[in-house]
């Protein structure tokens, strides 16, 4: 189930959801129960609903199982675990026990419906669990809503041509990458003084309501002093605010929920949050010396120049790849129609953030960066979900066509790659990367990236300099796709972090 709901579709699974417009069929069963029945509809584009019939038989069957285990390790005064009498249990565990056994078959009955009806589904169902019923007598009805991988052409590859813009490493792009470096090096150190912009402070937060009730509390959170988002507002003036406090300081500020905040039920409402600012910090910038080079695993400060250079031109051939690839994604997803679910979950939206931290990590962003990157994107994160999703579709669709694979050996030289750059042993970051869901973003990103290069190998491709891409980049509609996803001209003082 976790590949289903994850909202980014394995490239393994089968992508071509079977969209039966009413299907009713009984769920094949291992047991000698009585199968549920189900029925699918469609309910939109990309979306089903689902109508699942469970029969009294196999509800009984679940409340001996739950009160088989409850009789063998509940713990009751006064009796012998395992003794306990069935009244008693009933007596003391009945509303638990019923809850339990409730919970267990919604979710048996969904996984079994969704693999039998060979669904793709890309996001948790939309149920109402209040309203379903755990029935005295006679089966057990659910109603649900899923949406899935739709159906759609593959989009015509012929044609395209790829700018290929002539990056190269300037010396000035070199002075770049040992600053971003030194940052990266860096140390946050408490301030004796108020704090300034790029300083970070910590502090405790309080959310009210217009009418001064409380809505949220959070003990300890910091955030960087830049323009950029709060609790996922965005705040113009958030770098004035917090330029000048000092531990023990309040500051209040008022806003909006936005639309794309993960608990609808605060979307549009107006809350004031104050910060008590707890502590100040400034980050030291180290000298970039022979005592840090040898620190870091160099000879000599030489060594480490020299090592820059070489990271320098990869970092460089890899925007150029970067680049080539956006331009084919803008084209793919241009010549692709394909109809989208109208509505995209606050999980999938809190997905594309997180994919596009992990891109920033794979640039060698420093972490501030990437917090003030995240920051802008939340107000778009819908339509970057939404964008994503099909990305996801359309790159899984022809990984399928043309058998693209990933490698172990693949995904660990990306690993090391990004370990290296903050200074991290691969091993550790790994198990991170795991524990939060982002190894799968990266394992996508890099089938995405083996996709793109497939495509650009069948594409024209133009060699360009970097003034007439820069010239280019005023006005993207020029490229093929009408869309531009690098952003901004590359000169160094602009791409600071593309270049290290």
């Amino acid at each position: 189930m976790a590949d289903q709901q994850s909202g980014n579709p394995n490239p393994s699974d089968n992508v071509h959801a079977h969209e039966h417009e009413h299907a009713t069929q009984a769920v094949e069963t291992a047991d000698n129960l009585p199968p549920n029945t189900v029925t699918v509809e469609d309910a939109g584009a990309a979306r089903k609903k689902l109508m699942i019939s469970i029969p009294a038989e196999r509800v009984a069957a679940k409340f001996q199982q739950v009160y088989k285990e409850l009789h063998r390790d509940a713990a009751v005064p006064g009796f012998r675990r395992g003794r306990v009498p069935q009244r008693i249990l009933e007596k003391r565990f009945g509303s638990n026990a019923r809850e339990t056994i409730k919970s267990q078959l919604i979710a048996e009955s969904y996984e079994a419906a969704v693999e039998d009806q060979h669904l793709n589904v890309i996001s948790q169902p939309e149920m109402d669990v209040a309203k379903i019923e755990l029935p005295e007598s006679g089966p057990m009805l659910l109603e649900l809503f899923v949406e899935i991988i739709p159906e759609f052409a593959l989009p015509d590859l012929n044609g395209i041509e790829i700018k290929k813009p002539l990056l190269r490493p300037t010396e000035e792009r070199f002075q770049v990458a040992l600053k971003t470096l030194a940052k990266n090096l860096g140390s946050w150190q408490p301030a004796t003084e108020p704090a300034q912009p790029n300083d970070r402070i910590s502090a405790a937060v309080d959310v009210f309501n217009e009418d001064g009730t409380s809505l949220a509390q959070i003990k300890s959170t910091s955030m960087v002093v830049q323009a950029g988002t709060l609790l996922g507002i965005a705040f113009d003036d958030l770098a004035q605010r917090l330029t000048g406090v000092v531990p023990g300081a309040t500051v209040e500020l008022a806003g909006k929920v936005p639309d794309d905040f993960p608990q609808e039920q605060f979307h549009g409402r107006s809350v004031k949050i104050v910060l008590h600012v707890n502590g100040v910090e400034h980050q030291h910038i180290p000298e970039l010396n022979d005592k840090l080079a040898k620190e870091n695993g160099f000879d000599d400060l030489a060594d480490l120049h020299a090592a820059m250079r070489d990271a320098l031109q990869t970092r460089l051939t890899s925007e150029v790849d970067r680049i080539m690839q956006s331009q084919v994604l803008s084209a793919l997803l241009e010549r692709t129609t394909l109809d989208m679910p109208a509505k995209v979950s606050a999980r999938q939206s809190q997905n594309v953030l997180r994919r596009r931290a992990m891109e920033l990590m794979q640039r060698g962003v420093p972490f501030a960066e990437i917090e003030k990157h995240i920051g802008e994107l939340k107000a778009a994160s819908t339509q970057e979900a939404l964008r994503d999703l099909k990305t996801a579709f359309i790159v899984n669709r022809l990984a399928e066509e043309f058998h693209i694979t990933i490698t172990t050996a693949e995904l660990n030289s990306e690993i090391s790659a990004i370990a290296t750059q903050y200074g991290r042993r691969p091993d550790k970051l790994r198990q991170e990367l795991a524990a939060d869901g982002r190894l799968e973003d990266l394992a996508q990103q890099v089938l995405q990236r083996n996709v793109l290069d497939h495509v650009i190998s069948l594409s024209k491709v133009v060699e360009i300099e970097e003034a007439a891409w820069n010239e280019l980049m005023r006005n993207p509609a020029a490229l093929d796709g009408g869309l531009n996803v690098t952003g901004v001209p590359l000169t160094a003082a602009s791409s600071e972090q593309n270049a290290t």
